[in-house]
């Protein structure tokens, strides 16, 4: 096998945005975190819902996502760093 062009390895180890349908909770997690899977050549990502009381299956969602979903909480995590 020879290699044309080398990936970027950072681009595989930053984190990944999941969003819950079940208890709508917004999670940001790392590789070691979350699984991959591929369907109709297709791959995504899941990760099991931090929640302790829900258990669902979050679904990744883009930062941009994410970023929208929490305008909503800006004033309450005021001076935190969310994302």
């Amino acid at each position: 096998m020879i290699i044309l062009r080398k990936g970027d390895i950072e681009k595989i180890l930053e984190p990944r945005y999941f969003l819950c349908p079940t208890c709508g909770c917004l999670w940001k997690a790392n590789r070691d975190e979350y699984e991959a899977d591929a369907q109709y050549n297709e791959l995504y990502y899941t990760c099991k819902c931090p929640f302790e009381s829900c258990k669902g299956i979050g679904k990744e969602i883009s930062k941009e996502k994410a970023e929208e979903e929490l305008q909503g909480m800006i004033g309450v995590f005021r001076g935190e760093e969310i994302l």
